[in-house]
């Protein structure tokens, strides 16, 4: 529940816990997402693989559709993952893997 996010960085991932730290790992995101199939992380982006216990909100704008993390940061969500996200978060919030 530490784990904010973890985002690519070449052949690497950076993960980002609420307390600030930056973790560097020698993995792929896809890896990760792999991992953390059944747990509370959301691919939200190809950058972004986000875990929803530091959702704050959804929002749709102009712009583009983004998720509102608790510590003020957004993280985009893709057009095409838009429904997937949505979906993963509902069923996360109501306790379904």
């Amino acid at each position: 529940e530490d784990v904010i996010f973890i985002q690519p960085d070449v052949n690497y991932v950076r993960i980002v816990t609420k307390t600030g730290k930056v973790f560097v790992q020698a993995k792929t995101l896809k890896s990760y997402e792999q991992m953390l199939k059944k747990t509370s992380f959301v691919r939200t982006h190809k950058s972004y693989l986000v875990n929803f216990h530091h959702f704050a909100g959804y929002q749709i704008t102009e712009g583009g559709t983004f998720i509102q993390l608790l510590d003020g940061k957004k993280v985009p969500v893709s057009k095409r993952r838009r429904q997937y996200v949505q979906t993963s978060v509902s069923q996360k919030q109501n306790g379904v893997n």
